[in-house]
């Protein structure tokens, strides 16, 4: 099956990310081999380095967290994990995303967001310093620990 693409352009609006979708009206996507992303778009990063995501195509590149089994189950367990943790602060959890802020022992206040992907088995990760230029690889390293508590049973 053929299906005219959609462009979809995001806009950096403050700190919050729209979309708007224009119809390209030219070229074909192959239906049967396209992949689906479920999840609502994340805001993009900034150009500086002090933001990671997993929807970059960039240098703020990071994977997403790859699940198995019931992704529902996956993302309660991600959910209790994060509320666990000394340094973070659960924001606003619902059945497909996860906000929180994340404090520095210098005080400084990240905001991180997870959205889960359930059709394609994965769970989104994005994590920004509010303030600043160089975050010297916190948000980086800070995901990866989260990563590894999360995958830590399953090896």
């Amino acid at each position: 099956m053929m299906a005219t693409p959609e462009v979809v352009q995001t806009v950096r609006d403050g700190s919050e990310g729209i979309v708007a979708g224009l119809s390209a009206g030219k070229g074909y996507v192959d239906m049967s081999t396209a992949t689906v992303n479920s999840a609502p778009p994340m805001p993009p990063c900034p150009s500086t380095p002090n933001c990671i995501s997993s929807q970059a195509d960039d240098t703020h590149r990071i994977d997403p967290f790859r699940i198995a089994g019931d992704a529902n189950a996956a993302f309660d367990k991600l959910r209790q994990l994060l509320a666990q943790r000394s340094d973070t602060t659960v924001i606003s959890p619902d059945d497909t995303t996860i906000k929180v802020e994340f404090r520095t022992t210098l005080g400084f206040v990240d905001d991180g967001l997870f959205v889960l992907d359930g059709a394609n088995n994965l769970i989104h990760v994005r994590s920004a310093a509010r303030l600043g230029y160089w975050d010297l690889g916190k948000n980086r390293l800070r995901m990866e620990e989260i990563r590894q508590s999360f995958f830590k049973d399953q090896r």
